[in-house]
């Protein structure tokens, strides 16, 4: 654990004046009770890796070896971070194109010039009044279905984050692709331009902090018009990006919420409800929510599994692509890791969004095997299982030919494991 030479400085100077003004807590005060959300946003705003467990010990474990080389106890540095960072936030990328691959109307230059980030939607008309619940996504989905969207695609639930779930204090990357064209902070709530010129009517107002354009080191698979960074490996990156830049300390803003006002009791209820981690843990709940969505989207959710599944992160480099769909048999997706010193290993996937008692046989993993060609190994995943036969096929291809095979139930047991968030698969 190496702590940047600026970030120890900007601790300790943080800590002395802590100290004068008498806002330090007392050292009878040696339980930490954070939750390991809140702990892990303070090491990545000071570019530490945070434990791959996340459980209370490690991170107790950790802050306590850098507040030693601090020369502080853990609480005393918890304060000084918290004083330091502010209240934790969110960060968010959003496009600033529009159409298939980015390849339509560039508003860059809008958003830019004033200082607003902003999504299109213009069907949807201002969503002020959409509140932060079920009754809010129920309000969406039935403006989409108006509209003549597909409202069980979740690509089209941007409108429904943007609106309810950015907040002041929020980091916003403005992106085409992977490439950061402008880093802010969301300094305002959500509001809506009604102009009849204008097809980016919704816009919340930022504070751009840098302009210089670079770029992420991990790319999402799946690119929405917005969504929520969650990449560790992304936002050290962007920490660190924020601490080259010449930019105003972090605001210590009030947490808002981007709706209207609502009564207290009820407010409460909301933030409990987002502070909340939306985890789906229950197996059939995972397998439901992936039969929900098109064969298209559960191929890249598989893929972008397969990929945290082999990021081992170490000095190898992991991609992965989703190929075209050209017929219902081939493949599906391919994994590239790259190795420094080595030639590039290349996994192939078909994935089979199948119903629960129409098990995959023997004929599919033979089509299957028949389709790897270079491939290093080939990795079938169903959301129904295999049969007995066609596990032993796959026995008999080994060791010249490796397929690996996932059922419905490793599938969801995966998902589980490497946190994958399915919250954008919602009907």
């Amino acid at each position: 654990m190496l702590l940047d030479e600026v970030i120890a400085q900007k601790i300790m100077e943080t800590y002395r004046r802590l100290n004068e003004e008498g806002r330090l807590p007392s050292k009878s005060q040696s339980k930490m009770n954070y939750s390991t959300d809140y702990l892990q946003f303070h090491l990545i705003k000071i570019l530490q890796e945070p434990p791959q467990e996340k459980k209370a010990n490690t991170y107790t474990h950790l802050y306590n070896s850098i507040a030693q080389k601090l020369g502080l106890n853990q609480n005393t540095l918890i304060a000084v971070l918290d004083e330091m960072n502010g209240p934790p936030h969110r960060y968010w990328r959003i496009g600033t194109t529009a159409g298939y691959k980015g390849k339509g109307e560039n508003v860059w230059g809008f958003m830019r010039e004033g200082n607003y980030a902003a999504i299109g939607w213009t069907e949807l008309d201002d969503l002020s009044d959409i509140t932060p619940d079920k009754a809010g996504k129920e309000e969406i989905r039935k403006r989409l279905d108006d509209a003549g969207y597909d409202s069980t695609n979740p690509n089209v639930y941007p409108p429904f984050k943007f609106a309810t779930e950015i907040m002041e204090g929020d980091l916003i990357l403005a992106s085409r692709s992977l490439n950061v064209l402008g880093l802010g902070r969301v300094d305002g709530c959500y509001y809506y331009e009604n102009n009849d010129d204008d097809s980016w009517p919704h816009r919340i107002p930022v504070e751009w902090i840098s302009l210089e354009e670079w770029t992420l080191p991990r790319g999402n698979v799946l690119q929405p018009t917005l969504y929520e960074i969650k990449n560790v490996t992304n936002l050290i990156a962007i920490e660190r990006h924020l601490l080259n830049v010449s930019a105003p300390d972090t605001p210590k803003v009030k947490r808002k919420r981007q709706t209207k006002k609502v009564p207290k009791t009820q407010k409460n209820l909301e933030n409990n409800k987002l502070a909340k981690k939306r985890e789906i843990k229950s197996q059939k709940q995972i397998l439901a929510h992936m039969m929900k969505c098109s064969p298209t989207f559960f191929e890249t959710i598989v893929m972008h599994l397969l990929e945290s599944i082999y990021d081992y992160g170490d000095s190898r480099k992991v991609s992965s692509t989703v190929t075209a769909r050209t017929g219902d048999e081939g493949i599906d997706g391919i994994l590239k890791i790259e190795h420094p010193l080595g030639s590039p290993e290349i996994i192939c996937m078909q994935a089979k969004r199948w119903k629960e008692g129409n098990n995959v046989s023997r004929p599919e993993i033979q089509k299957f095997a028949g389709s790897l060609l270079d491939a290093n190994r080939g990795v079938f995943v169903t959301t129904s299982d295999f049969t007995k036969s066609a596990e032993e096929f796959v026995g008999l291809l080994m060791p010249k030919t490796e397929i690996i095979l996932i059922n419905g139930k490793k599938l969801a047991e995966l998902v589980a494991k490497h946190s994958m968030d399915l919250s954008d698969i919602e009907y």
